[in-house]
């Protein structure tokens, strides 16, 4: 995964990125993304749930932008993904 503070066109503060599936055959569905705003001393200060939309197919990869307020640095973690065989 890699992701970036930035600010798209309506000027609200945000982190995008990609999610990579690195796995050859399976497909990650239902993907839960934990962003942690946290403050200059690296204390989480807030958290936020996304669940992004798309598949991630095998050695594919999915587009996330999740809205935040201002915070000094952000981590993002894969909080969930439900792993499936091709055409299930």
């Amino acid at each position: 995964m890699s992701g970036k503070p930035g600010r798209p066109g309506n000027g609200r503060p945000t982190v995008t990125g990609y999610l990579y599936n690195t796995h050859p055959t399976l497909v990650a569905r239902r993907i839960q993304l934990l962003v942690e705003q946290l403050d200059p001393a690296g204390r989480v200060v807030s958290k936020i749930l996304k669940y992004v939309d798309d598949e991630v197919p095998p050695a594919g990869r999915a587009y996330f932008e999740v809205p935040v307020s201002a915070a000094a640095t952000y981590r993002v973690v894969v909080e969930y993904a439900d792993w499936r065989s091709l055409g299930r």
